[in-house]
């Protein structure tokens, strides 16, 4: 899938990509440091994850989260940055719904 694209049919069982598709904050700037925690169903799929530029420079955030009932199911991306040692401070919060059948 290319940046803006979605897609709408999901099975069950079937491992679901999640990412940050926005312009904002996707450049790294230097002397900071990004993280991210993701949660699907309000439960925990990570947290303090590194997020590193992929090849073309831009931050890339991205988590699967997979369900093993059919229906709505929601998920959560938190972004964090930190400067200069500093601590980590959120920049974003990002929700998505999907369905499964």
């Amino acid at each position: 899938m290319k940046p803006r694209e979605s897609l709408h049919a999901f099975k069950t069982g079937q491992p679901i990509p999640f990412r940050y598709v926005s312009d904002q904050d996707q450049k790294p700037q230097s002397g900071c440091t990004y993280t991210m925690d993701s949660f699907a169903e309000y439960e925990p799929k990570g947290t303090g994850i590194v997020v590193t530029p992929d090849e073309k420079g831009k931050l890339n955030y991205n988590f699967q989260a997979t369900f093993s009932t059919p229906g709505p199911h929601v998920v959560h991306m938190y972004r964090y940055k930190a400067c200069n040692g500093a601590a980590p401070e959120r920049i974003g919060v990002h929700c998505q719904v999907v369905r499964t059948k």
